[in-house]
């Protein structure tokens, strides 16, 4: 495919005869005599380069150059110039043009020229390629030992595959952040950005400027206009980590942007189109926030059209030792972890509050204080200590809210029943003193409507 080019000069004799020389040497070529009707063409056609005057009545090429910095930052800029000396050239790269070329040039000086940075701009795209497969094989080898993580792995594998949004609910600290980045990185739009945003970190005044942009003098301190998330994520995935904390407010243009696939910046007019795919992320039951009037329902409906649930660390006690191996094997500094039967036992049973990440920091700890070595009971934190090692009551003894703690438990004799009745789901309900009807609606809430819990999961 022939690289796309816009070539921009007031000049017109000149223009067209550039122009007639690059079509000759199989560019594909618009051009325009000044920068206003140029950056009006490229707020909605892609090229590849623009090849842009620096001295034009009105917008001038540093204008053009800054413009398609917000709007454009994959366009590369080459500025012509008659002015030549070492300042302006310096200006325009510092300003983050490709290059410069110094009037008066002839053609094949400047197909030179575009035929290098077309060059560039393949390798670049080879090698953003390969980090993604990289990063897709990084993903690949998420842990995966139990049977809940199994499950969730090839649920990932089918939903990254579309293109519909999707909703990753689970505790905080279970991983949701590699999760999304998995999906991204095996998607269809693999080669476009992936953007995440903590939305629990911003105001709802920042909040929608991080997600939608603004304008230069939107409010105070905004000096100049700056593109959204959603803008700079175009055919790409825009990651919502903890979406339950969006107020109401924000809620209602977020769904604006979902259901016309369009955002206007802050202080703005412009209607900007976006394509983008969402995975959001929830720490909350959205559905109980939905009911307390606190989260749209139609924004929820919009978002919950793939749900993945991500199973906490005291559901997946066989994915905790190769966690470790990972951990200890990775990162700035390695180690090699042993482990004595008690701690053996007390890692596998303990219920893991923080989840993933609880257990990474400890694994860091051990990497300050030794290194190499046995890790023995005195390496363990206090509250590892204090519990049973059966592991009801180690989650019992873990801080907890009541309805917490109730549930939990309730999980766990629904999962009991469940194996002792080889999945039946009659004889469970039977062993619980429960009305068929009310043990179906418990395994829906607890997402247990599935192939039953092996004793090994610990489930």
């Amino acid at each position: 495919m022939s690289m796309r080019v816009a070539v921009v000069d007031d000049e017109e004799i000149k223009r067209v005869s550039l122009v007639d020389d690059l079509r000759d040497a199989g560019f594909s070529v618009v051009d325009f005599g000044a920068g206003e009707p140029a950056l009006d063409y490229l707020k909605k056609n892609h090229v590849d380069v623009v090849v842009t005057d620096l001295k034009m009545p009105g917008i001038s090429g540093l204008d053009v150059l800054a413009k398609l910095r917000e709007t454009a930052p994959e366009t590369d800029v080459v500025m012509m110039t008659a002015y030549g000396t070492v300042e302006t050239a310096v200006r325009a790269m510092r300003s983050g043009a490709y290059d410069y070329i110094s009037k008066p040039f002839s053609s094949d000086e400047l197909v030179v020229l575009l035929e290098r940075l077309g060059k560039e701009r393949r390798l670049r795209k080879d090698n953003a390629a390969l980090r993604l497969v990289a990063d897709a094989e990084k993903l690949e080898s998420l842990i995966a030992e139990s049977p809940p993580m199994k499950r969730l792995v090839d649920e990932i594998r089918q939903v990254a595959a579309g293109d519909a949004h999707v909703l990753l609910v689970g505790e905080t600290g279970a991983g949701k952040d590699e999760i999304a980045k998995r999906i991204h990185a095996l998607s269809p739009r693999r080669n476009r950005p992936f953007i995440k945003i903590t939305c629990a970190t911003y105001t709802h005044q920042l909040l929608e400027s991080e997600l939608f942009g603004h304008e230069r003098g939107a409010y105070t301190g905004a000096d100049k206009a700056q593109p959204g998330r959603f803008e700079l994520a175009h055919e790409g995935t825009v990651y919502l980590d903890d979406v339950d904390d969006i107020p109401l407010e924000g809620q209602t243009r977020l769904l604006r942007v979902i259901e016309e696939r369009i955002i206007e910046r802050v202080g703005g007019t412009r209607l900007i189109p976006v394509d983008v795919r969402i995975v959001a992320s929830t720490k909350a039951d959205l559905q109980q926030r939905v009911d307390e009037g606190r989260f749209r329902s139609d924004l929820y409906y919009r978002l919950n059209i793939l749900r993945l649930q991500v199973p906490p660390l005291r559901d997946r006690p066989d994915d905790v030792l190769p966690l470790i191996e990972h951990f200890c094997a990775h990162g700035s500094t390695t180690c090699v972890c042993r482990f004595d039967d008690h701690v053996h036992s007390v890692l596998r049973h303990y219920c893991w509050p923080g989840n993933v990440r609880e257990l990474r920091n400890l694994v860091d700890r051990w990497k300050m204080l030794k290194r190499a070595g046995e890790i023995t009971r005195d390496d363990l934190p206090a509250e590892f200590l204090n519990f049973s090692d059966v592991r009801g009551d180690a989650c019992q003894a873990c801080p907890r809210t009541f309805e917490e703690s109730v549930e939990a438990l309730e999980r766990r004799l629904l999962a009991d029943a469940l194996r002792k009745a080889s999945g039946n789901k009659s004889q469970a309900a039977e062993l619980l003193g429960l009305k068929p009807s009310t043990l179906r609606n418990k395994l829906a809430k607890y997402d247990l409507n599935r192939d039953p819990p092996s004793a090994k999961s610990g489930a």
